[in-house]
């Protein structure tokens, strides 16, 4: 079972010393990635420091494409993160809530040239397309265990209908948790409640066939209150999984 990690570079984390400390953190815990999204720092800069002080954990960039995105720049910058990891990048891309979805296009003309597995992000019929015919598969946030099946089942076809392997397009879900101390009740969202709840939706979500579950944690936590969330919910979806397996 694939669990990522994403890294706040916003807030408190927004220090060279914190992002150094909680990727290194995370290869050390055995995250299969850390991630980074578009805040405060950039990702492509954070990325390029976390692949100095790390060897096998993969690098996630999360990216949201925007009006006047150069995509000649950002591919430069990501091709290289890219080397500097000797090949751990993958990219996630969506676009801004104010641009249309065909501006992701140039940026995947050029993103192709590369060698980093890119994926999309979003939930539109015309981005579910793009992913399984012109993408390495969908990166979803925002969606719930209940509501993934149905579009992953889309995105599936769709390659089919591209000409593509079923089993080609990669599923990488971006969860966001609402880690609470104690569980929660009736009605309670997806990624929400204590440890053993939210193991029990990041299990749920590999079942429905997601390669990979990257955590990202809400609020303004310290480095150490970060990692210590992520160290229960991994803790207690491994153990759900080898419980399942005897």
């Amino acid at each position: 079972m694939r669990i990522g990690i994403s890294v706040a570079q916003c807030d408190r984390l927004a220090r060279p010393a914190a992002v150094t400390a909680a990727v290194t953190a995370a290869e050390q815990l055995g995250y299969s990635s850390v991630w980074v999204c578009d805040s405060a720092l950039d990702p492509a800069g954070v990325l390029s420091a976390a692949a100095a002080v790390t060897s096998r954990v993969r690098l996630g960039a999360a990216i949201l494409v925007g009006e006047r995105e150069d995509p000649a720049s950002l591919g430069r910058a990501l091709e290289t993160v890219d080397v500097l990891s000797e090949g751990r990048l993958t990219v996630a891309i969506g676009v801004r809530p104010d641009v249309a979805e065909g501006a992701l296009d140039p940026v995947l003309d050029v993103l192709a040239r590369g060698r980093a597995p890119v994926l999309l992000d979003g939930l539109s019929a015309g981005v579910l397309e793009r992913a399984a015919r012109r993408a390495a598969g969908w990166s979803p946030t925002g969606v719930s265990v209940d509501d993934l099946p149905p579009m992953w089942t889309e995105v599936r076809r769709l390659a089919v209908a591209a000409g593509r392997d079923p089993e080609d397009p990669l599923l990488v879900v971006r969860a966001g948790i609402d880690l609470r101390a104690a569980p929660a009740g009736a009605g309670r969202a997806s990624y929400q409640g204590d440890a053993e709840q939210v193991a029990g939706d990041v299990h749920a979500t590999h079942r429905i066939g997601a390669d990979e579950v990257v955590l990202h944690l809400a609020g303004d936590l310290s480095l150490d209150e970060a990692l210590d969330g992520y160290a229960r919910i991994a803790e207690a979806a491994e153990l759900r999984a080898a419980a399942q397996m005897t």
